[in-house]
């Protein structure tokens, strides 16, 4: 496809394009094939493990360390191939918001090793205030309705009941879980990231402009590879130290080797690049 046929259809259709699934991609591959090469390798070691752990999860309680934990890298691995799916194809911010949630994923992954339980209550006191929060938020807009189902309407109140007879654990805030596992970096990561790419802010919605030798110059609507190394490279961290912090749960350490050596090329990759892509790259595991 020539360029012209690229910028028509790449109009027409979006990151729907042909232009995108084919050209775009193999653009990112030929151009950035060390963080292309990076990426891959990540991934297959992250797959590894993942198999490992399910293997080893089979024996366990569902709410067991290992059982949530093993899901938490389930979520990490997918939410990492998604991010790369997303960056190839030139979509930075898209990839962004999964990479994110593999931020949380790793915090919550260390939390488990050094503070279970504490980790699960927090967990299930998570999922609890939401699921009441939901059903009274649902309550409220009933009031408000027309809507005259007198059965729906007291499953909904029934629901809420229930909810809030069960067992009431203690939500400590992923900031203070981050703090406890050494972690706190991650948690800035999860905050940059939901101001750049997750969240509708000013600062996410800037990164829609094409901007030129600091001028804004018109709207960025289509492929942007620029920030394909920064995205590789926070999704790489995130995963490698996921499974890292996961290694000990699941009493699995024959990967460890690998992860170092993918993190040594990582920081070798980001030798020379502005700081300022990523704020300061911290250690792959967790801070001293």
């Amino acid at each position: 496809m020539d360029e012209e046929a690229q910028r028509q259809s790449i109009i027409e259709r979006g990151f729907r394009s042909e232009a995108i699934e084919v050209d775009c991609v193999d653009a990112a591959r030929a151009v950035y094939s060390d963080w292309d090469a990076l990426a891959d390798d990540t991934n297959l070691a992250c797959q590894q493990l993942l198999h490992a752990a399910l293997k080893g999860a089979a024996g366990h309680e569902v709410s067991s360390v290992h059982s949530v934990a093993t899901r938490l890298f389930i979520r990490t691995t997918s939410n990492f191939q998604g991010a790369l799916i997303l960056a190839e194809r030139g979509m930075p911010v898209e990839a962004q918001s999964l990479v994110r949630a593999c931020y949380e994923n790793a915090i919550l992954i260390g939390s488990l090793k050094d503070f279970g339980q504490e980790t699960l209550d927090h967990l299930a006191a998570e999922d609890r205030n939401s699921a009441l929060a939901r059903l009274k938020i649902l309550a409220a807009l009933l009031d408000s309705s027309e809507d005259t189902d007198v059965s729906y309407r007291a499953e909904v109140e029934a629901g809420i009941i229930v909810i809030d007879a069960s067992p009431k654990h203690t939500t400590i805030g992923l900031k203070a879980l981050s703090t406890k596992a050494g972690l706190l970096s991650f948690y800035l990561y999860i905050r940059q990231l939901s101001a750049n790419s997750a969240h509708a802010s000013f600062s996410s919605l800037h990164t829609h402009f094409w901007i030129l030798d600091g001028a804004v110059e018109g709207f960025q609507c289509g492929p942007d590879l620029d920030r394909f190394p920064a995205t590789i490279a926070i999704a790489c961290q995130a995963v490698i130290s996921a499974g890292v912090l996961l290694s000990p749960v699941i009493s699995h350490f024959e990967l460890d080797g690998e992860f170092a050596a993918l993190n040594a090329r990582l920081s070798e990759l980001m030798d020379g690049r502005p700081k300022s892509e990523l704020f300061v790259l911290t250690p792959y595991a967790r801070a001293p």
